[in-house]
């Protein structure tokens, strides 16, 4: 809409210019003065009617059929150039407000979403390895709820869930058996960074005065109360405790079983990766993000004696925290050793 607005006020501009330049010929020509009349009623019907080209007798200072002084033309061709001058200003305002926008534009464009991070890095802190987590990155993006966007550097937060705010726990006290989602959380008033753990993967609880935000990460608070150990590059997480799902049931007839993640991958995860084993006479496993879908397969086929095969994947996530698996066998067990996510 500015666009089309500035371009009708410019063809407005460049019609007025060219009169201007005309009347200005026939005054140092000494024109005659009905031609210099008829070019100063012409020029006054561009700029005070109330479209271009209509002529207002209301508002003029002429009627139907009066007669223009020399004094009344010249006084008349002074105000077209102040109102020249005017439109010229009002052409002005809008150009720059345009390439404002258009710069806006452009800059929301360029920017990437919350989250985005160079060298992020996420470990259990050496000290307090059971309570605080560290986190790292050399650049990120937070975003406020309306997405603007700001850009972070050097970034080194020592997350506490013993305590609550920023730092530490955004609401209630510390729970078992919990994921927590870490967040990197700005203050853009005070300018001050700080992390945040939360039950919630979507929308912490922000400190007071604290806008922006970016989910990093999680860690699982296990039964004991401790946090798990793990090890995040990026958005690939390594667990490093022995954590895994072991001898499921065997199922009847080589039906699909649904194996629960809960407690080795958050529901933000859409990757998991881990080893498994599978002990039998001809044994044989497959792995799949839905029942019925053969994604891997390891095992040890047409062999009479009782066998144990081991074997490792990463597999995508369809349903949060869950994976489906048939095998034949004695028994067999999965390993979860981490996870990825977007």
């Amino acid at each position: 809409m500015e666009n089309k607005e500035l371009q009708n006020k410019l063809a407005q501009l460049d019609l007025l210019q060219q009169e201007v330049e005309r009347l200005k010929q026939e005054r140092s020509k000494g024109g005659s003065p009905a031609r210099r009349t008829i070019l100063g009623v012409l020029l006054a019907a561009l700029l005070t009617g109330t479209g271009i080209y209509a002529w207002d007798v209301t508002n003029s200072n002429f009627t139907s059929g009066s007669t223009i002084t020399a004094a009344e033309m010249n006084a008349n061709f002074d105000d077209l150039a102040t109102k020249i001058t005017s439109l010229e200003s009002s052409v002005n305002s809008l150009s720059t407000s345009v390439n404002t926008n258009a710069t806006n534009v452009a800059t929301a464009q360029a920017l990437p979403l919350s989250g985005t991070a160079k060298g992020l890095r996420i470990y259990n802190q050496t000290t307090y390895p059971n309570s605080q987590m560290v986190v790292t990155a050399s650049e990120l993006i937070v975003a406020n709820a309306s997405y603007q966007a700001k850009h972070l550097s050097s970034v080194n937060l020592t997350l506490d869930l013993t305590v609550s705010g920023a730092n530490g726990l955004d609401t209630g006290t510390e729970a078992v058996s919990t994921w927590y989602h870490l967040w990197v959380i700005h203050n853009p008033t005070a300018n001050s960074t700080a992390g945040l753990f939360s039950s919630s993967s979507t929308a912490p609880t922000l400190p007071t005065g604290y806008s922006h935000y970016a989910y990093v990460g999680a860690a699982y608070n296990e039964s004991t109360g401790d946090l798990m150990s793990l090890t995040q590059v990026g958005k690939k997480v390594s667990i490093n405790s022995s954590l895994g799902l072991r001898g499921f049931p065997q199922p009847t007839s080589g039906g699909w079983l649904s194996v629960s993640l809960a407690t080795a991958i958050p529901t933000t995860a859409t990757t998991a990766s881990g080893f498994l084993n599978v002990v039998g006479f001809s044994p044989w496993i497959y792995l799949g993000p839905k029942s019925g879908f053969y994604y891997f397969c390891d095992g040890i086929m047409g062999n009479s004696l009782s066998q144990a095969s081991l074997g490792s994947f990463q597999i995508p996530i369809e349903t949060p925290q869950q994976l489906f698996a048939v095998f034949n066998g004695t028994s067999a067990s999965i390993y979860i050793s981490g996870w990825e996510f977007e």
